[in-house]
């Protein structure tokens, strides 16, 4: 609901709610709405179209969080719908831990997403992406099929 002039002077919205500095909000078309107002809109709006309520969020919130501009399933896709790291196919998005897909990030504050990951294998590289040189030279020197694999990746 927009504040007029005239609920200006009567310091009052049209849905009765007193209007102050901390209770409207500016648009940058130069026109006012109340806060209170536009949240009970919301909540409506939320009520009434949960499914997209939802995807709106989920969207926010990869933008927010990873710069994902992008839905989950293209970059799924992109990578071959596979976990990126060990190939697994069986995963699905939701809550939970064992068969649920994670979108691997760094941790070094920055927004930004590597690719998706089965939980398994998202635990792993969490757990060990701090001593990942280490756990590269300790392969080499217990199994020399790995140090010849790391040689022919670095050739």
């Amino acid at each position: 609901m927009y504040i007029t002039k005239e609920d200006f002077v009567k310091g009052i919205c049209r849905n009765g709610h007193t209007i102050t500095p901390e209770s409207h909000y500016t648009m940058s078309c130069g026109a006012s709405r109340c806060k209170l107002c536009r949240n009970e809109d919301r909540a409506r709006w939320v009520a009434n179209h949960p499914e997209a309520a939802k995807a709106k969020k989920l969207k926010s919130h990869l933008k927010q969080r990873y710069g994902i501009t992008t839905s989950r399933e293209e970059m799924l896709a992109a990578q071959g719908s596979a976990c990126a790291i060990c190939g697994r196919t069986d995963c699905h998005w939701g809550k939970g831990y064992k068969d649920v897909w994670h979108i691997d990030h760094a941790h070094d504050g920055t927004i930004n997403h590597r690719g998706i990951l089965c939980a398994v294998c998202n635990t792993a590289l969490g757990d060990l992406e701090p001593f990942l040189i280490r756990v590269v030279r300790y392969m080499m020197k217990w199994s020399p099929k790995f140090e010849v694999a790391i040689r022919e990746l670095s050739a």
